[in-house]
């Protein structure tokens, strides 16, 4: 009976992707930031997901370098790439967000976790533990960072909200 249960184990894990053990990090899309700005937020890794381990996910987001700038970043987690609450990927942020996001910016993950928060000028990062359990191995995750920025000049403030391209992430050894 052993026997049966672990060969079809084996099986199962073959039709999930599983013998892909490696823990891999990437980004796909693009950022979007002020449209003065020459680029956009960008999300970046440092580290590897692997189970046990730590990793860094790491944004910078472009700013106006006037007055006084509050930069909040939101990361968001999510199982699909493909579609978000019945609407499918990408969505315009401005759409799915109720008109506060830049026309430009997009929605690249679904967002089932809100993993971090975290504040600072315009770069910022978070370290994130993956669990040193062994069914997690090959379970893909997508991430993408929310950027809340809030700028001030001459008593007079402006709020705004830009999104990072998209990561994509696959937990193992």
């Amino acid at each position: 009976m052993k026997r049966l249960i672990l060969s079809l184990s084996w099986i199962l894990a073959l039709v999930a992707g599983a013998p892909a053990q490696q823990a891999t990090a990437g980004t796909f899309g693009y950022g979007c930031g002020h449209p003065l700005e020459p680029y956009g937020t960008t999300l970046s890794y440092l580290g590897l997901p692997r189970l046990g381990g730590t990793f860094t996910v790491q944004y910078s987001a472009p700013t106006w370098n006037v007055g006084r700038v509050l930069v909040w970043g939101h990361l968001l987690t999510g199982s699909s790439d493909q579609s978000i609450f019945g609407l499918s990927l990408p969505v315009r942020a401005g759409d799915w967000m109720g008109g506060i996001g830049a026309w430009h910016c997009q929605i690249w993950t679904s967002s089932e976790w809100y993993t971090a928060f975290t504040s600072g000028y315009a770069t910022g990062q978070v370290q994130l533990t993956v669990p040193l359990d062994s069914r997690l191995v090959g379970v893909r995750l997508y991430q993408q960072w929310v950027i809340s920025q809030l700028t001030c000049w001459q008593n007079v403030c402006d709020g705004r909200v830009w999104t990072s391209n998209g990561g994509v992430i696959t937990l193992g050894y």
